[in-house]
């Protein structure tokens, strides 16, 4: 189910999110090592990623609609 487009966007977000903690971890309430415009950096492209980078994905992995019969016309012929 889903194919390798599903497998694509599962992978991006669980690297995404697995980044979140490290950079709090290391950022300005962790550690200290980084800086705190550094970390606001750094958090501000991995929402990029995971955000824009899952609709273009997405997106760009979207099968068209296959043509098919309509809901209930194979019910309206007894009407």
């Amino acid at each position: 189910y889903g194919g390798d487009a599903l497998k694509g966007l599962t992978w991006l977000t669980i690297l995404c999110w697995i980044v979140y903690p490290i950079v709090w971890i290391v950022g300005s309430e962790g550690t200290g090592a980084l800086g705190l415009s550094q970390e606001v950096g750094i958090i501000t492209i991995i929402d990029l990623i995971a955000k824009i980078g899952f609709g273009f994905y997405l997106l760009a992995n979207v099968d068209a609609p296959e043509e098919s019969v309509p809901f209930n016309q194979s019910s309206q012929q007894y009407v």
